[in-house]
C-alpha cells in the first residue's frame, strides 16, 4: 500500500492535505488528483511541515465534516438545542432514536478515523525520516499526537468503547475489537503528555491555528478531569492560565474574534474562499433574518429561562428573531454568518474552560475557596456577583455544572459530555426528553457500514 497526498491552496497558505488512498477493508478516501509520494512528503521538514498542517484543513474545507456536525449533533442529543427541521437525521438525534444508518454518523465516526489515520501517518513517517533533524520531528510527532488525541476523545466521549487504532498497517486495524474506555484514555492522556513536551509555549502561526505546550496541556487538564484525577487536572489547568498568555478573559463581545486574547487553540475556515462561511457554527446557526422562516436551530426555552437575571451571556450570546409574535432563541456566540475576509475562526480550545476545569477538580478535592474563586472569575465576565466562599462541596459542583452550562453551550458537545461524564444524563434528559430518553441513549450507534466491514465490532446496547 502507498500513501499519497493532495494539494491544496487556501488562500495564501499552500497545504498539503493527507487523502489517502483506499485502504482496502479499512476506510474508503477519495482518490486525490494531485498526488505526492510517500518518501517525497517526509523528505524534509517543509514537506512533512505542510502534510500536517493539511489535517486542519479537512476538518474544514468541505461540508460535511467533523467540525460542522459535532456541535450541532451533541446539541440535539443534550438539552442546548432544538430543532425545527423535519429530516429525519436531525431527528433522530434530537428525539434520541439513531438509526445505525443515520447519515451523520460516518461524518462523525468515520472521518475521525481517516483523520487518526493521517496522524498516524506522519508519525511514522517522520520518525523513518533520514532527512528531518532531531529537533523537528519531536515539534512535529508532538503535535501528531495532539491531534491523534483530541480525535480519539471524541471518539471515546461519542460512542463508548472504540477501536484504538496506532498504525497505519490496514491489516491490524480492519480486523480490531472495541478497547475499553479506559485504555483509550491512557493513549490519549501519553499522547498528550508527550505533545506538552514536545511543543513549544509559542505558535507557529499567528493567529494559533496549530497548537503549541499550552493547546496539548489544556486538553490534557481536559482528559484529566473527565478520567476523574481531580489533582492532575488542578495542576494542568493551573499550567495554562498561569502562562498568562491568554489573560485576561476578553469582553464577552470579543471572546469569539479571530485575534481573541482567550483562545488557546482554533481552525482557519478555509471554507471562507469558497462561500464566505467563518466559523461553522455561525454559518449554520444564524437564521436568515430577512423573512419569515423559524430558525432550524434553537434554543429551547427552558434553556433560555435557566440563565441567571443579569447574566450577559443569555443576551450577548443568544439571539432572538420573531416570527409570527413569537420569540425564537438562536446560538450567538459567532455573529457572522458569511462575509470575507474571516473575523471569526472555529475556537476549539478556550481560557474560561479552564478556570471551569480547575474550579470542578478544587471541589471535588474540597478546596471550596479556589473553586469558588474560579467560578468567579468566569462569572464576573458575564456580569454577574460572585458566589460565596461558604458553599459546601455539593453547592460548589452545582455552581460548576451551571457555569459550565451556561458558559459552554453549543459549542464542540460540552453540555453532552458534562451530563454523561457526572451521571446527570438520566434525571436531566429523562425530564426533557421524556419517553424518547433511554439510559442507553448516552452512547451513539456503531455506523452499520463499520459492522460490516469489521465482524469484531460490537454494536452499543439499545441500538
Amino acid at each position: 500500500m502507498k500513501l499519497i497526498y493532495k494539494t491544496i491552496l487556501p488562500g495564501c497558505l499552500l497545504l498539503l492535505a493527507l487523502n489517502l488512498a483506499s485502504c482496502e477493508k479499512y476506510l474508503t478516501v477519495d482518490n486525490p488528483k494531485d498526488k505526492l509520494e510517500t518518501s517525497s512528503v517526509f523528505a524534509d521538514s517543509a514537506t512533512a511541515s505542510m502534510a500536517l498542517v493539511g489535517i486542519y484543513s479537512d476538518m474544514t474545507d468541505v461540508i460535511p465534516n467533523f467540525l460542522a456536525t459535532q456541535t450541532r449533533c451533541a446539541g440535539f442529543a443534550a438539552d442546548d438545542l432544538k430543532t425545527n427541521s423535519s429530516a429525519p437525521p436531525i431527528q433522530e438525534f434530537y428525539m434520541n432514536n439513531i438509526r445505525n444508518d443515520n447519515t451523520f454518523l460516518p461524518t462523525l465516526y468515520n472521518e475521525l478515523y481517516q483523520d487518526i489515520y493521517q496522524a498516524n501517518s506522519i508519525i511514522e513517517g517522520v520518525t523513518a525520516s533520514a532527512g528531518i533533524s532531531p529537533s523537528a520531528k519531536k515539534i512535529l510527532t508532538g503535535e501528531a499526537k495532539f491531534l491523534r488525541a483530541f480525535y480519539f476523545f471524541y471518539l471515546v466521549n461519542n460512542w463508548g468503547d472504540v477501536p484504538l487504532t496506532v498504525t497505519t498497517d490496514y491489516r491490524v486495524n480492519e480486523a480490531m475489537p472495541r478497547t475499553p474506555v479506559a485504555e483509550v484514555y491512557k493513549q490519549i492522556i501519553a499522547d498528550l503528555t508527550e505533545a506538552q513536551e514536545s511543543l513549544s509555549t509559542g505558535y507557529l502561526t499567528p493567529e494559533r491555528c496549530r497548537p503549541n505546550k499550552w493547546a496539548a496541556t489544556a486538553l490534557l487538564a481536559r482528559a484529566y478531569l473527565y478520567t476523574r484525577n481531580w489533582a492532575r487536572a488542578d495542576a494542568e489547568a493551573t499550567k495554562v492560565i498561569g502562562a498568562g498568555t491568554y489573560l485576561p478573559l476578553p469582553a464577552l463581545s470579543a471572546t469569539f474574534l479571530k485575534n481573541s486574547t482567550e483562545t488557546i487553540f482554533q481552525l482557519y475556515p478555509s471554507s471562507n474562499e469558497v462561500d464566505g462561511s467563518n466559523c461553522y457554527d455561525g454559518f449554520f446557526f444564524i437564521p436568515s433574518l430577512t423573512n419569515a422562516s423559524i430558525p432550524g436551530y434553537a434554543i429551547a426555552n427552558s434553556f433560555y429561562a435557566d440563565f441567571e437575571t443579569g447574566d450577559n451571556r443569555r443576551s450577548q450570546w443568544i439571539g432572538i428573531k420573531t416570527v409570527n409574535s413569537v420569540a425564537h432563541y438562536f446560538p450567538y456566540k459567532y455573529k457572522v454568518k458569511t462575509g470575507t475576509p474571516a473575523t471569526e475562526y472555529n475556537v476549539v480550545l478556550r481560557l474560561a474552560e479552564q478556570y471551569l476545569i480547575r474550579a470542578e477538580a478544587k471541589a471535588q478535592l474540597n478546596d471550596m475557596s479556589g473553586a469558588v474563586q474560579d467560578l468567579n472569575v468566569v462569572r464576573a465576565r458575564a456580569g454577574l456577583s460572585g458566589l460565596a466562599v461558604s458553599l459546601t462541596q455539593p453547592q460548589a459542583i452545582a455552581a460548576v455544572e451551571a457555569e459550565r452550562k451556561h458558559e459552554l453551550f453549543c459549542e464542540w458537545g460540552h453540555r453532552w459530555f458534562d451530563l454523561k461524564r457526572t451521571g446527570r444524563a438520566d434525571p436531566v434528559l429523562s425530564v426533557v426528553k421524556g419517553s424518547n430518553w433511554q439510559a442507553t441513549d448516552t452512547l451513539w450507534p456503531i455506523p452499520i457500514q463499520q459492522l460490516l466491514t469489521n465482524p469484531r465490532l460490537t454494536q452499543n446496547p439499545g441500538y
